[in-house]
């Protein structure tokens, strides 16, 4: 449309990130990145790879789980909601009766023999 009216342009993103307590913060913390004069395509193409390879570890992490003796529910953890992998797979531990809370599930079923998977996540 720029070009149309005789305007120059450059292309450009904005990626928003959302930390709600997860990384030690006591409240809701909200990060803008703008990326400006980028390949929009390539950065498309990127940003499919990394959410392909967490979908990848997601189902290697509850598979991991289910082998353990954790009767879970593949279809729960795989909600649309806009929360992160790790957290699905806490709501399902938790929903499931695994676990009273996030801080249950991290301390004492996704600890150390899962950190190489969570580390993605």
């Amino acid at each position: 449309m720029a070009t149309k009216y005789g305007l120059n342009y450059t292309t450009g993103i904005e990626l928003s990130c959302c930390f709600d307590g997860e990384a030690g913060l006591d409240e809701t913390c909200v990060c803008h990145l703008i990326a400006l004069d980028i390949d929009i395509e390539k950065m498309q193409f990127e940003i499919l790879k990394i959410e392909e390879e967490k979908d990848r570890i997601l189902h290697e992490l509850f598979c991991e789980l289910v082998k353990d003796g954790y009767m879970l529910n593949y279809e729960n953890v795989l909600t649309n909601d806009k929360i992160t992998e790790r957290k699905r797979i806490s709501k399902e531990l938790i929903r499931q009766g695994y676990a009273t809370n996030a801080n249950d599930v991290f301390s004492n079923i996704l600890n150390n023999s899962f950190l190489h998977l969570l580390e993605i996540l």
